[in-house]
């Protein structure tokens, strides 16, 4: 309202009324007024210009703006005229309630055992939304009158004043107003431990609170307001019929009533109903008093609507959100306590956005430092922190490297679209991150999500040396020429090697450099496949300790040609973090001494090494870094007089010449690589074995054509007593000049031979022209007591489609079933044919040539090294 209108034309000279009329504590400017009016026997568009209040300047809902409009400076002139105190009439207008954030009814609720008793005293708090009951008597504050069915001090009529004190004034015709009693109308009384009752002292305590001369108490109280202001909006425009079912059916009625008001699909902003309000204010109560914990989150979830963008909080297969227009009228008290009990709820993008994770939770700030953070961190995480935050097996080291840089930029971010946020770094936000941090946190708890938090935070506070937006403008592809790589090679002693080691090169310069993930497939320089990958890997893991010198060297040579003064690699330190047990190890806590000998003395896998060390392969890999590794001397045209122990000519002759071994062979007893063994067989004047030659002959001839031409046995059967390959007795007999007949069955010794009567009827038709059922029937035998084909197969070390295959064979053979497969809730089993074939292979007659002609092939062995690899 303009001010230059309340002092304008109409306006009484300032004078004091010669009736003095008190006002009473709490009560409202209008009430006052009213009984202004009463005691001068006029209306009150006649007193309040009394009063300094113009009637005309009172524009529309005349009654209402009276309690709310009115400048200060007429209340200071209403004062004076009154004879009242200065500033009393702030008490009485609706303006001390501003900050609260409450929108007034727009008439007022009211007791009619307080209007009795004060001869028709109107409080100010009545018109107040959040205040629905009367302590002193005990009741609900009825919103409508009796006799005219409206809410009571509705607009100023022109006979306003002249009706009776706790009467009805609204209007109901020109020159008529209702005059129904309010004293008389029936208020809901409430029992002496009813909730409402509870709920209503609360505000009360709080609603006196706000103007204590203590500045601590007056804030709590203004917060305590405004957040029941803030949740009891929440119930209002979020609950159901059924949330309200343990206050009655009269309450559920009034929410039916309610509902039933909606005005293009949304409720009410105005909700007048003291049942509902009391309900309302009562649930929003126990929500601000409640401890937080799995109560308080079901209090909330129905408050919380579907959303379909990410920041959700998931139940079942629906997601809640967090409106942050909403969430922005908590105070931050109670955004906390909220937010700690969603916290484990929440997807984990989520959980780091709002930092649920941490001791503070929040919301996130426009003005905080996260928009700017993705400066200071690269597309690809910092070796050191990759080993902190990497449990030592069980997670893809790639993954989470890629990965946890997208999740630094959460943190506190106002932006709520996940691919936005991280639009710097990648094109979309990884659709596996979500999926790895919930593993994460499941196995090892929200230290991971913490130390995100935690990372974020000193990077905005500390900021980094590195500025990597930059180096991503800045920095192309050719940080390392074809001339460069040639210079460092020369200098370092190093094999140039093909076009792929310089590409390597160039990439492992770009990375050192920019940080950047070179599995995106953005980069020029990307890795196109898992094989260049694994390239790229062993080239890095075997830079020697002068050439990843010299890259670095030339590296920061490339930073301060194109001006940027900087470190060439930076990781923020991990004293930061301190306090905190992550799920990896610190870089620093590994044995130096035992990766030298494992790696460069023993030349072990890094996977073997990190099993070790009880660490992760990439803490080995950083490790290596550390590791002194000289530099490759070229190789000198005169062999070196040093040689291996153990190699010597007589090995040569013995083990390579007389006994027939490939290179190959020695290697693997030796321990000697093939290509020293080649060089030292040919320094010292042997000639060399290629596939074309033939394998010369170490069987003795009569005794090999004796077995095959007269006793007619196969080149498999002498090739089992001799312990090796069918191949070699080919080639022997070819050697000799031996001709080598087609196969047959005479060529089995197994299937000519014959069988009496003491060979059990089973045994009999199992092998009886059949080749290898010897063979089978030993399988059979290894496969009792085992309790599934698969586990019997892991035991001898078969193929398991093969075992099932030759117990299929087996008893089709015989004519029974011998073995009951296993099942998903039964094991396998011998079925009584089964059991009986078992017995009679234990005959001595049969066991005999069981051993005899049941035995593996040569060099078969269960437990060999190369067929438990195969297998795992």
């Amino acid at each position: 309202m303009n001010p230059a209108t309340v002092f304008g034309s109409g306006v009484a000279p300032e004078r004091t009324l010669p009736l003095r009329v008190p006002i009473a504590d709490g009560e409202s400017l209008d009430s006052w007024g009213e009984h202004i009016a009463r005691r001068y026997d006029i209306p009150v568009r006649l007193a309040l210009p009394l009063l300094g209040q113009p009637w005309r300047s009172l524009r529309g809902d005349r009654q209402h703006l009276l309690v709310r409009g009115t400048p200060a400076p007429v209340l200071r002139q209403m004062e004076r005229q009154a004879g009242l105190p200065d500033g009393r009439l702030d008490a009485a207008v609706l303006e001390r309630y501003d900050p609260l954030g409450w929108k007034p009814l727009r008439g007022s609720r009211f007791c009619p055992g307080c209007l009795f008793e004060s001869r028709g005293r109107w409080q100010l708090v009545w018109r107040l939304p959040w205040v629905f009951a009367c302590l002193t008597h005990r009741a609900l504050l009825p919103d409508r009158c009796a006799a005219c069915g409206r809410m009571p001090l509705r607009p100023i009529t022109g006979i306003t004043g002249l009706h009776p004190a706790g009467t009805c004034a609204n209007l109901l015709r020109r020159g008529k107003i209702c005059d129904g009693d309010l004293s008389r109308v029936d208020a809901a009384e409430l029992a002496a431990g009813d909730s409402r009752l509870a709920t209503q002292a609360w505000i009360n305590d709080r609603l006196c609170g706000m103007q204590a001369d203590d500045t601590a108490v007056s804030a709590a109280a203004h917060t305590d307001l405004r957040d029941l202001q803030a949740v009891a909006a929440w119930i209002q425009h979020r609950s159901g019929r059924a949330d309200f079912a343990a206050f009655g059916t009269q309450t559920a009625a009034a929410y039916d009533r309610y509902t039933s008001q909606r005005h293009n699909g949304r409720r009410p902003d105005e909700c007048a109903d003291p049942l509902l309000a009391a309900a309302l204010t009562t649930k929003a109560f126990a929500m601000l008093a409640g401890d937080q914990g799995p109560d308080l989150l079901a209090q909330l979830r129905p408050l919380l609507g579907n959303a379909t963008r990410p920041g959700s909080v998931t139940r079942s297969n629906h997601s809640l959100s967090i409106q942050p227009t909403r969430w922005a009228t908590l105070s931050a008290a109670l955004q906390q306590r909220l937010l700690t009990s969603m916290g484990t709820q929440m997807c984990p993008a989520d959980q780091l956005r709002y930092r649920t994770c941490t001791p503070q939770p929040g919301l996130p700030d426009t003005t905080s430092a996260a928009t700017e953070r993705a400066r200071y961190v690269p597309q690809l995480l910092w070796p050191e922190w990759a080993v902190r935050l990497l449990p030592p097996r069980g997670y893809a080291a790639d993954v989470l490297r890629a990965i946890i840089p997208c999740c630094l930029l959460l943190p506190g971010h106002p932006q709520p679209s996940n691919a936005k946020v991280v639009a710097e770094l990648r094109d979309r936000w990884p659709s596996y991150a979500n999926g790895t941090l919930r593993r994460l946190t499941a196995s090892h708890g929200p230290r991971v999500l913490t130390a995100i938090c935690r990372l974020a935070d000193y990077l905005d506070v500390h900021a980094s040396p590195i500025d990597y937006r930059r180096r991503r403008a800045i920095i192309a592809d050719d940080v390392l020429t074809d001339d460069d790589w040639d210079r460092l090679c020369t200098a370092t002693l190093t094999h140039r090697g093909q076009g792929g080691r310089y590409r390597h090169a160039r990439r492992y310069t770009y990375q050192l450099l920019t940080g950047a993930d070179l599995t995106d497939p953005r980069h020029r320089l990307a890795l196109q496949n898992q094989s260049e990958r694994a390239r790229y890997r062993k080239f890095t893991d075997g830079l020697t300790t002068p050439m990843r010198a010299a890259l670095h060297q030339h590296a920061a040579a490339y930073l301060s040609l194109h001006g940027i003064d900087e470190p060439v690699r930076w990781a923020p330190p991990g004293d930061c973090l301190t306090g905190l047990d992550l799920p990896g190890r610190d870089p620093s806590d590994i044995d130096l001494d035992e990766v030298t000998r494992l790696l460069l003395n023993e030349h072990r896998r890094l996977g073997h090494a990190a099993r070790r060390l009880n660490t992760s392969t990439d803490h080995v890999r950083l490790a290596l870094e550390q590791v002194h590794r000289p530099a490759n001397r070229t190789v000198s045209t005169r062999r070196s007089a040093a040689h291996p122990p153990g190699l010597s000519p007589e090995l040569i002759q013995r083990e390579y010449v007389e006994a027939g071994k490939n290179l190959r062979q020695m290697a693997r007893e030796t321990g000697i690589s093939a290509r020293t063994l080649s060089a030292f067989a040919r320094a010292c004047g042997f000639t060399l074995r290629n596939a074309r030659q033939p394998l010369q002959p170490t069987i003795d001839q009569a005794w090999l054509s004796q077995q095959y031409q007269v006793h007619h046995r196969s080149a498999g059967d002498i090739a089992n007593e001799l312990r090796t390959t069918d191949t070699r007795v080919l080639k022997a007999l070819r050697a000799f000049g031996i001709p080598v007949r087609a196969n047959s069955i005479h060529g089995h010794r197994s299937l000519v031979i014959e069988l009496d009567d003491s060979i059990p009827a089973d045994v009999r038709r199992a092998v009886q022209g059949q080749p290898k059922a010897w063979q089978r029937l030993r399988r059979f035998q290894q496969m009792a007591g085992h309790t599934s084909l698969n586990k019997a197969a892991r035991q001898i070390g078969a193929n398991p489609s093969a075992l099932s295959t030759q117990l299929g064979r087996l008893e089709r053979d015989i004519g029974a079933t011998l073995i009951r497969r296993a099942t998903s809730d039964r094991p396998m089993t011998m079925t009584p044919q089964g059991q009986e074939l078992l017995r009679s292979l234990q005959f001595p007659a049969v066991s005999e040539l069981l051993s005899r002609f049941g035995s593996p092939p040569a060099g078969w062995k269960p437990d060999h090294a190369l067929r438990r690899s195969a297998r795992a």
